[in-house]
């Protein structure tokens, strides 16, 4: 699946504390589709936010068909909810092995009757009237401090839901956030760093040979490795792009590995398919 193509003038909104569109939010969820598919998650699906002005403005038989795209083999559906009349973002999960719905408030601004669509939609959708009767939790924590952050927050809640290894609850600084979000848009990819990825495993240890060296994956100083990972996510900057000599990979025995620039993407894809 590939994400959505989102426009500069979306990313643009990521820059600074401004709210974001639902092509951010949408792109995103896409994204985060495939990288739980890629690191063997939990499999989810999730409605495009698209399915709200459709039945704003075209009601509810209309919305069922978009929310019918969803795929129903899942654990969770990530439903991304915006609410016309607040200006506001917010993440249902429709938790299906356990029949509830999980509501995620950044600014506590929960309304019943939007609780109430989302379960017609639902019982619509899954052919299953008891779907009425699942219990709503609302859950306002951690809060955003303004309000335009509800959109940031959506997408971090959802990566928080799929991939247990990110602790949104951690992140204090949203402006950091803002540009993990633009880095994963542009790159097509979630952060590589994130612990569910193989490379981070301890009980994955490759030998790997890199030109005329030959090393495990624990022998790279994880510093360094991440210092690697973040070069790679930086490299659509011009800045990053200007570099021509070598990144010096550094070993826990103080020796280094010289990968050009080019080199890698090679050498990341190396260590976690070896």
């Amino acid at each position: 699946m590939k994400p959505l193509r989102v426009p500069e003038e979306d990313l643009t909104s990521l820059n600074a504390p401004l709210k974001v569109s639902d092509r951010i939010v949408n792109s995103f969820f896409h994204i985060l589709l495939c990288h739980s598919v890629n690191f063997a998650l939990p499999p989810f699906s999730f409605v495009d936010s698209l399915v709200w002005s459709v039945f704003r403005e075209k009601g509810f038989s209309a919305a069922s068909k978009v929310f019918a795209l969803a795929r129903k083999n899942v654990d969770f559906v990530l439903v991304p909810f915006f609410d016309f009349s607040a200006e506001h973002w917010s993440l249902a999960i429709l938790e299906l092995r356990s029949q509830r719905i999980t509501w995620y408030d950044s600014l506590g601004l929960f309304n019943s009757l939007n609780a109430h669509h989302l379960k017609a939609l639902a019982a619509y959708w899954l052919q299953d009237s008891s779907v009425v009767s699942w219990p709503v939790q609302v859950e306002t924590e951690p809060r955003q401090k303004n309000a335009v952050d509800c959109g940031v927050f959506v997408c971090l809640r959802a990566l928080s839901a799929v991939d247990s290894s990110y602790n949104f609850e951690s992140k204090e600084c949203m402006l950091q956030e803002r540009q993990f979000l633009k880095e994963v848009l542009l790159e097509g990819i979630i952060n590589p760093l994130l612990p569910s990825d193989p490379c981070l495993d301890p009980c994955f240890d490759p030998l790997i040979t890199f030109r005329d060296q030959v090393f495990h994956l624990s022998d790279i100083n994880p510093d360094s490795l991440s210092a690697l990972h973040k070069f790679s996510l930086n490299w659509h900057t011009r800045s990053v792009r200007k570099i021509r000599h070598p990144f010096r990979l550094r070993l826990k025995d103080d020796s280094k590995i010289s990968i050009k620039p080019g080199e890698i993407f090679d050498f990341l894809n190396l260590i976690k398919h070896e």
